[in-house]
C-alpha cells in the first residue's frame, strides 16, 4: 500500500464508526424533541424536572433532619 492507503478492514471499520454515530444523533434528536414537547408551554415550576428535583430535595431534606434528631441524641 501506498502512503495514505488503508484497508478494506480500515474503511469498513469506519463505514461502522459513522453507521453508529449516525443512529447515536438520531436517539438524540428524538429525545430532544421529546423533551422539548414536555417542555412546551409550561411555566418554569411546572417542567418535569423542576418538579422531580423538588420532590427529591424535600425526601433529602427531611431524612437529613431525622438524621440530625437522632444524632442529637
Amino acid at each position: 500500500m501506498g502512503a495514505g492507503a488503508f484497508s478494506k478492514e480500515d474503511l469498513q471499520h469506519a463505514r461502522n464508526a459513522v453507521s453508529s454515530s449516525k443512529a447515536a444523533l438520531d436517539v438524540a434528536i428524538e429525545q430532544y424533541r421529546s423533551n422539548r414537547i414536555l417542555i412546551q408551554n409550561s411555566t418554569l415550576e411546572q417542567q418535569p424536572a423542576i418538579l422531580v428535583g423538588g420532590r427529591t430535595n424535600a425526601r433529602s431534606l427531611a431524612r437529613a433532619s431525622t438524621h440530625q434528631k437522632f444524632a442529637a441524641r
